[in-house]
């Protein structure tokens, strides 16, 4: 399959492997286990504010960077807001056909919300009044929504709300983990799929970018930001890994 074509890839030009997700470690941890994705090289999870590293590929063997997490929780100090967390519980509310609360999270470096209601479009008007509201955390933090809502028969819409350090994030994690492995930025390609990777996809446009590739299934406001800021990087035209794949052999000029 087109995972195991790039993996194959990958490991024949002698590449590292680095997922940056907003999945939590546990849910990727899952998907090695069951052997549904490769084991990487190193982790970057919860929107960049968890990072491990796997030294000889063995998802059993992560070892944690408490260095990043120690400056992050630094940076929350500075801020004024050491727990989101518990100040998100203040933001909670059931009215008007929406569910707001606290997500119950053991992070201490990122904090949700989760909205549920009977339809996607009260869903993304509680989450737009929510992101405006939560401006009131400042500069220290991004707020931001985790994706489109997701449906199911039983329990109607739900999507999350998200709060993280400015100082986490996809951007910062990914330059973060290319000074880690001492990688320059013409030997790095990010690829991403929605609107969440666009921290990541910045690192394109600059006097010192780094490869990108959107794949063919990304997000429309992905391709929307990407219409808007150029930079290097290609919208490929195969979906999911082969469009990963496809940016890889793009930018290396391999076949």
């Amino acid at each position: 399959g087109g995972l195991g074509a790039l993996t194959e890839q990958l490991q024949a030009n002698g590449c590292s492997l680095v997922y940056n997700t907003a999945r939590s470690l546990s849910s990727v941890t899952k998907l090695m286990k069951t052997g549904r994705l490769p084991c990487p090289d190193a982790c970057a999870c919860e929107l960049g504010t968890k990072i491990v590293y796997f030294p000889r590929r063995e998802w059993s063997a992560a070892v944690d960077d408490t260095e990043w997490e120690a400056n992050l929780l630094k940076a929350m100090d500075a801020s004024g807001h050491p727990d989101p967390t518990a100040e998100l519980a203040a933001f909670a509310f059931a009215e008007d056909g929406v569910a707001v609360e606290v997500e119950d999270d053991d992070s201490r470096t990122k904090a949700s919300l989760v909205l549920r209601a009977e339809t996607a479009e009260l869903c993304l008007a509680a989450s737009r009044r929510l992101i405006e509201q939560l401006g009131v955390l400042g500069d220290g933090f991004v707020v931001s929504p985790s994706g489109a809502p997701t449906t199911t028969r039983k329990n109607g819409c739900k999507m999350f709300v998200d709060v993280t350090p400015t100082a986490a994030g996809k951007g910062c994690s990914t330059a973060h983990l290319m000074s880690v492995f001492g990688a320059t930025s013409e030997r790095v390609l990010v690829a991403g799929d929605s609107e969440n990777d666009v921290a990541m996809m910045r690192l394109c446009c600059g006097a010192s970018p780094v490869a990108g590739v959107i794949v063919a299934n990304a997000s429309v406001e992905l391709l929307r930001w990407h219409a808007a800021n150029p930079g290097r990087r290609i919208v490929a035209v195969e979906s999911g890994p082969l469009g990963v794949l496809e940016g890889f052999r793009h930018f290396a000029g391999v076949a």
